[in-house]
């Protein structure tokens, strides 16, 4: 049996083995005692490697499944020592054309003529096809491969330009006009070679035609645009006035006939460009960036954005920018579940650059604690021991991960009858020898670096660590030699036991490199928290002097675990920071939220408020409803249009208080007191409000976000 796969054709040679599909089905078929005979026309559509690790992979697997490999000149059977080294010298012939034809001589002539202005390939822009004319009465033709206008889309994009013009720059404006089109450029007439616009003009959005000739239909191919960035290139590409651009750099000013006259194409170069034609910097687009910058960039953008968490599993919290007086403010915004990820739909927010200095205030109120400064005194030797438990943890995961890996070899090379249709089953061929040897070499030359630039100073990669991974290879190269020319297993249910062993392994490998990861990641932070601690307590009096704005985001991602926000009442929320430090404590915050709240009424609260409003005391409507204020059950009915139906009793309410302060002044009694919560705080409030001797003036002098209290208390951590 002959198998053909075609799966692979225009892949190079220079990929590697496992990222060739068919390749790779091959390998498994080689591995499954299915192929024992590989027929390619040439060593050089097998491998074009540099170093030939690939090729020696390869010639290791064919060695040990016995299976040769058949060219139009040669029959290599790698059991034969000279078959090795003519196969070797064939790859490297390979390489070597590459290298010195390719690389060396068609590419550099392809660069040459693209410098002088020739078409080599890619797109083309419309308006323009190709010179394709070789001679001009027997003599070379100098134009042959230049632009060349093409007269049906000349008109078309000149008509862009002045249309640009007429509506004063507006590119929105015109990108909806174009859309109402049904298309922006015919076809190309059949002069055009199909070539030509197959190669240079497939990145356009095609729109068929259908005409009827003769009663015969005929389909075409017209072209559009359909982005607001192809209709930007568009009206910014230097082709249109005989400019041209290699790698984006200007060689030539008149290199083919220009279809736009000047001014026209340099009022939309001057509008939409980042530089002007003779290369300066574009002051109107530069000054229209800063305009947006400024308008929907905030000043201080929010730097917890991707340590905030939602206290309520209800809710979700995103980030939004609101252009205010003073500029564009970040805000941190609730939203409840249901919406999503509906920004404008917030219920609740609280300015992050407030919220965000009070953080920081605290990190570095932790960084001066006379307990943390004074085990700072031995800092070294104590993150010193935090960094040798994590390569300690690593070590053990080393330890299991090959313990795994050694099961997972003792499998595969149990398992060669075929039966089992598990991939991973059949991955032993890239764990070849020489890939371990690759290997090995990358890892000695990481322990040479690593000594040079670490001084022995701890980190997630130390000396020690790669020791043990080249310890490793060295194994692994072991049991390469001595393990995969094991036997084949016959008994079924040995077959179905080895393939439940597998997966298991390999289930548990997984885990084990995923807790591997995170604790090079943890040992990794851990040096550049060091780091960091190390300046504070050397110079804290000098914060703002080294401590700039822009590296904010960087203390937040060493020292800040979790920031988790919950709304405790509308006008206070608390806020439990899980600091990225194991010895720290995490704090818990409570806090004036400062920023208006835009509660929506709820189905359960409408009802309640229907049902007592109009006749129950104040105090058990505030205790029915203790998220809404007085003011805001009135403005209820207000907002609405509604008629309160609490006013009348109101109204008679206040003739009787009338009558009944007359009389009280005429006996000469005190004047009854007002009520104490105030009209415009809800019950949540105003407990939190007593518990902490919060009074209403203190809440009308803070404009913005206001720290209460801190709190630390030992952190939870798993």
């Amino acid at each position: 049996m002959i198998i053909l796969d075609e799966r692979d054709l225009g892949v190079s040679g220079q990929t590697r083995m496992e990222d060739r599909e068919a390749f790779n089905d091959m390998l498994r078929r080689i591995a499954n005692g299915e192929i024992k005979a590989v027929v390619v026309v040439n060593v050089d559509r097998l491998f074009r490697n540099k170093w030939g690790d690939e090729s020696g992979k390869f010639m290791e697997i064919c060695y040990t499944y016995g299976v040769i490999v058949v060219t139009p000149d040669f029959i290599y059977d790698f059991r034969i020592s000279w078959h090795i080294d003519r196969f070797k010298r064939r790859c490297e012939e390979a390489w070597n054309y590459l290298e010195y034809h390719v690389y060396g001589r068609l590419l550099p002539a392809r660069e040459a003529r693209a410098l002088a202005g020739y078409w080599i390939g890619g797109n083309m822009p419309m308006g323009f096809i190709l010179d394709v004319v070789e001679k001009i009465n027997g003599r070379p033709n100098p134009n042959f491969y230049r632009y060349i206008p093409y007269e049906p889309h000349k008109e078309v994009v000149n008509w862009i330009f002045r249309r640009f013009k007429e509506l004063h720059g507006n590119l929105k404006a015109l990108m909806i006009e174009i859309e109402a089109k049904p298309y922006l450029f015919p076809p190309f007439d059949e002069s055009v070679s199909p070539f030509i616009i197959n190669a240079a003009f497939s990145h356009y959005k095609k729109v068929e035609i259908v005409t009827v000739v003769d009663g015969i239909e005929k389909t075409e191919i017209a072209y559009t645009i359909v982005t607001i960035n192809a209709l930007r290139r568009l009206l910014t590409n230097r082709a249109y006035i005989g400019h041209w651009l290699h790698l984006g750099e200007l060689v030539r000013t008149e290199n083919h006939e220009a279809i736009v006259n000047l001014p026209l194409f340099t009022y939309a170069y001057d509008r939409l460009s980042l530089v002007r034609l003779d290369g300066t910097t574009n002051p109107r687009i530069e000054e229209h960036h800063k305009r947006y910058i400024k308008r929907y960039n905030a000043d201080q953008p929010a730097i917890l954005s991707e340590c905030i968490r939602s206290g309520d599993p209800k809710m979700s919290i995103y980030v939004k920018n609101r252009k205010v007086k003073r500029g564009v403010v970040s805000y941190y915004g609730f939203h409840p579940e249901k919406v999503g990820l509906t920004r404008d739909s917030s219920v609740s927010v609280i300015v992050a650059a407030e919220f965000d200095n009070l953080v920081l205030a605290r990190l570095r109120e932790r960084l001066q604690m006379p307990e943390i400064a004074e085990d700072y005194k031995d800092f070294a030797e104590k993150d010193s021991k935090a960094v040798e438990d994590a390569q300690e943890k690593l070590k053990d995961i080393e330890r299991e991960i090959e313990d795994k890996k050694s099961l997972m070899t003792r499998v595969k090379n149990q398992i060669k009858s075929g039966k089992l249709t598990d991939p991973e089953l059949i991955e032993a061929a890239n764990e070849s020898y020489n890939a371990a040897k690759n290997d090995l070499k990358l890892l000695e030359e990481r322990k040479r670096v690593t000594k040079q630039i670490a001084e022995g100073r701890a980190t997630s990669e130390t000396v020690v660590s790669i020791d043990r991974d080249i310890a490793a290879m060295e194994s692994l190269m072991a049991r390469i030699k001595n393990q995969i020319k094991s036997g084949k297993l016959t008994d079924p249910e040995l077959l179905e036991a080895a393939n439940e062993s597998y997966n298991a392994a390999k289930e548990e490998l997984k885990r084990l490199e995923e807790r591997k990861q995170a604790s090079q990641q943890i040992a990794q932070e851990d040096d550049e928290r060091r780091t960091f601690k190390a300046l504070i307590r050397d110079v804290d009096h000098a914060w703002n002097e080294i401590v700039f704005p822009e590296e904010y985001p960087r203390l937040v991602r060493l020292f800040i675990k979790s920031v988790t926000l919950t709304m405790v009442a509308p006008s206070f929320f608390k806020a439990t920071i899980e600091w990225a430090d194991p010895t720290w404590e995490s704090d818990t915050g409570l806090f004036y939220k400062g920023t208006y709240s835009n509660h929506q009424w709820t189905d359960e609260e409408i009802a309640i408020l229907d049902e007592h409003y109009p006749t129950a005391p104040q105090e058990v409507l505030a205790e029915l409803l203790p998220r809404r204020s007085r003011l805001a059950m009135y403005d209820y009915y207000k907002t609405r249009g509604l008629e309160n139906p609490r006013a009348a009793l109101r109204k008679e309410e206040g003739i009787r208080a009338r009558m009944l302060a007359r009389r009280e002044n005429k006996a000469g009694l005190p004047a009854r007191k007002e009520r104490v919560m105030p009209y415009n705080v809800c019950l949540e409030d105003w407990l939190i409000m007593q518990e902490n001797r919060i009074t209403k003036e203190d809440m009308n002098s803070w404009k913005s976000v206001k720290l209460i209290w801190w709190y630390s208390a030992p952190a939870s951590r798993d």
